[in-house]
């Protein structure tokens, strides 16, 4: 039972990255939530199965609780929304971020916690990081011209496949369908192999120090391919955490020796991907937005402005439906009941924005006060549990009569 749920969740991870499919309305999204629910209900059958054959009672942790708190809150959103059906099944096209989308991820994280072994964390992270490794060299042909995609689908190694709104050799998006999507994927896998690199440091092989340094610098490439400033900024906001647990557990040395990987990481950042428009438009004033703005028959209006205008409608969106939104997954169809008159002075006044670009806001506009509050509730709970796991491991580190590099390892090894 433990084997299968364990090659499951590994496939899960594998593949889920790398699905691509031109058969269907939708090449990246739609494919891989297929995927992932013929996962779900797999996994779900093997929960009950086991929860039935060993006569388990299910305890609910203070972390459960929280998760069907949210899960409410969407169901509640779902029943007052303005489109049901697009609550229930997800936007059309992708079918991810519905109602049941999130059962089926709540699914999968009570299947790991009563079906899977603890023991194999690190080998589910290690899956993810070679997954991601073959994400980025599926999608480095593309900077150079020579997509990879296109050669799969049209039999033409070049990037002539995709339309106007798709630039590969611009901005990487590989197997992931979209530039933020893939940055914030390999900003994830980032932090993980930070965390094997900085355990190899305790090992005498010298050849896996060279491979996880080889792999953070493969995908911090990716990264800045991708030329997303959000996800560099979760990045290092992620490196910045990391290196104040360090600084806490660990010999100041090694501190330093990751000071050193992140001031590479900001010099390699500021050579490479613009952020002083992202600093100047959060202090700039509506009318420099609507000055920006007018300029769109001469160029393409920045992103950040065009953001600044969704969310602004976004919020106008929530205060319109307070409670619980406009419904899970439905702020395409409500964008339009707010939309501000700025928007169509944009490069982008004809796109169809089905999401607000800002989560916070996104979960304000289609779910209201309720879902909102429990969103931030849920995320709140998670630093909580994490920290308060952290320092009882700590406790556990320090009461162990084992020498000084021993301890070390084994902090490393339960850090995660």
């Amino acid at each position: 039972m433990k084997k299968l749920s364990t090659i499951i969740v590994n496939a899960l991870l594998f593949f889920t990255p790398l699905i691509v499919f031109s058969q269907t309305s939708e090449l990246f999204e739609f494919n891989k939530i297929i995927f992932i629910y013929i996962c779900s209900i797999i996994l779900f059958g093997l929960l009950i199965f086991k929860l039935t054959a060993d006569k388990l009672k299910p305890k609910l942790s203070f972390f459960d609780i929280l998760i069907l708190i949210f899960l409410l809150s969407q169901i509640l959103s779902t029943i007052f929304s303005i489109d049901r059906h697009t609550s229930i099944f997800g936007y059309y096209g992708r079918f991810n971020g519905g109602l049941v989308s999130i059962i089926a991820y709540i699914t999968i994280y009570l299947s790991i916690k009563y079906l899977f072994i603890l023991n194999n964390v690190q080998s589910l992270l290690k899956t993810s990081i070679f997954s991601s490794i073959l994400v980025i060299f599926w999608g480095l042909p593309g900077k150079f011209g020579y997509d990879l995609s296109c050669f799969l689908f049209t039999g033409q190694l070049n990037n002539g496949c995709w339309t106007n709104q798709f630039h590969p050799d611009q901005r990487m998006f590989s197997t992931l369908g979209q530039p933020n999507w893939l940055g914030a994927y390999l900003a994830v896998n980032f932090l993980f192999g930070l965390f094997f690199f900085i355990r190899s440091i305790n090992i005498k092989s010298r050849c896996q120090k060279i491979v996880w340094f080889l792999y953070l610098i493969l995908n911090f490439s990716g990264i800045l391919f991708t030329r997303s400033r959000s996800s560099l900024l979760a990045l290092f906001i992620g490196i910045a955490i990391f290196v104040f647990l360090h600084f806490i557990r660990i010999k100041r040395s090694l501190g330093i020796g990751i000071l050193i990987i992140i001031g590479l990481l900001i010099f390699v950042t500021v050579n490479g991907v613009d952020f002083s428009k992202t600093i100047t438009s959060v202090f700039s004033s509506k009318k420099n937005i609507s000055t920006q703005t007018n300029k769109f028959n001469v160029g393409v209006t920045d992103s950040f402005d065009i953001r600044q205008i969704v969310w602004e409608g976004a919020i106008k969106l929530g205060n319109r439906y307070p409670l619980f939104g406009s419904g899970v997954e439905t702020f395409a169809y409500a964008y339009y009941f707010v939309r501000p008159q700025s928007h169509n002075l944009t490069s982008e006044w004809d796109y169809l924005y089905n999401k607000a670009h800002n989560e916070y806001l996104n979960y304000y506009a289609t779910t209201g006060v309720v879902g909102i509050v429990t969103y931030i509730i849920l995320i709140i709970g998670v630093f909580i549990l994490s920290f308060s796991n952290l320092s009882r491991l700590s406790l556990k580190i320090k009461e162990l009569n084992k020498n000084e590099v021993k301890n070390k390892q084994i902090y490393n090894n339960l850090r995660i």
